[in-house]
């Protein structure tokens, strides 16, 4: 039995017969790449609103087809896979720029060194993709007798599509550093090391994301590489992610977790106090000086 999961669009257009000139929205597939299964997810929209890009389910050619996740651009009512890095069965878009034109995501890869008998280079890479090109990011590592050592991330761009941010992980992939390549790698600041960069403002110079202090992930930006953490939600203090940031760096949004809810005497063990969310959103915004 096929899944199906379609990725859908907010469309937001002007209605002439409503006389207070209010806005609707309306909903629109994107569809999905032929063969596979029937899915696909929306992860990104450009600035424009006319660029979608995310994963689908495709068919792996070959002598043994098989369903495998594809980077998708959809733009201008047509569906598109992106392709896959050398060897890799799997992609999958994470961002795009400003106008649409440059996606950049994740990306397995598995090629063999030049002249090496048992090593080979694989893992996960984050990628750039443009003008019908996919291209690593590096850097890559070697793997020997088997083990994968690299998994990095490209998980969202500045508006023209020259800075990359996201993760950077070596052996293994649950401690990821918060990285940006500009084009080159560049780890970012974290406390002491592990997090993660989820976008970027316009130019690039505001960066958002999380970093582990004292093992929980704390909502983060960064600013000309400088590390500020954006703290926690009243009364949800235990973990925080800043997942999207404006234009301008000023408004940063994302989640806060909240410690485990107390329970209420004669309910059931795993059940929790009724009413207590336990993780809220947020929206951070830089106070403006006057």
């Amino acid at each position: 039995m096929h899944r199906v999961k379609l990725a859908m669009v907010v469309a937001i257009g002007c209605l002439s017969c409503l006389a207070d000139g209010a806005l609707a929205a309306s909903f629109e597939g994107v569809g999905d790449l032929p063969g596979g299964d029937v899915e696909s997810r929306a992860l990104a929209v450009s600035a424009d609103g006319r660029t979608v890009v995310g994963v689908s389910s495709s068919l792996e050619e070959g002598p043994y087809p098989r369903a495998r996740n594809e980077a998708f651009r959809w733009a201008g009512g047509a569906l598109s896979g992106l392709g896959h890095l050398g060897g890799g069965r799997a992609s999958e878009a994470r961002g795009v720029s400003a106008d649409g034109a440059v996606v950049v995501g994740v990306a397995e890869y598995h090629e063999r060194v030049p002249g090496g008998f048992s090593s080979f280079q694989c893992g996960t890479q984050a990628f750039h993709w443009t003008g019908g090109t996919m291209t690593a990011l590096g850097p890559k590592a070697i793997a020997v007798r088997g083990f994968c050592s690299t998994h990095h991330a490209g998980l969202g761009a500045s508006a023209d599509g020259s800075l990359v941010v996201g993760v950077m992980s070596y052996i293994d992939p649950a401690d990821p550093q918060p990285a940006r390549w500009a084009p080159e790698p560049e780890p970012l600041e974290a406390q002491p090391f592990y997090g993660a960069a989820a976008g970027a403002s316009a130019e690039g110079s505001v960066i958002a994301g999380h970093v582990i202090v004292r093992g929980a992930p704390v909502a983060a930006r960064w600013i000309d590489g400088a590390l500020e953490t954006l703290g926690f939600l009243p009364d949800r203090p235990s973990e925080s992610h800043a997942w999207a940031i404006s234009n301008d760096g000023d408004v940063i949004v994302g989640e806060s977790g909240g410690v485990e809810p107390p329970l209420v005497e004669g309910l059931e063990k795993n059940e929790k106090k009724p009413n207590t969310p336990e993780r809220l959103t947020f929206k951070h915004e830089v106070p403006q000086i006057h």
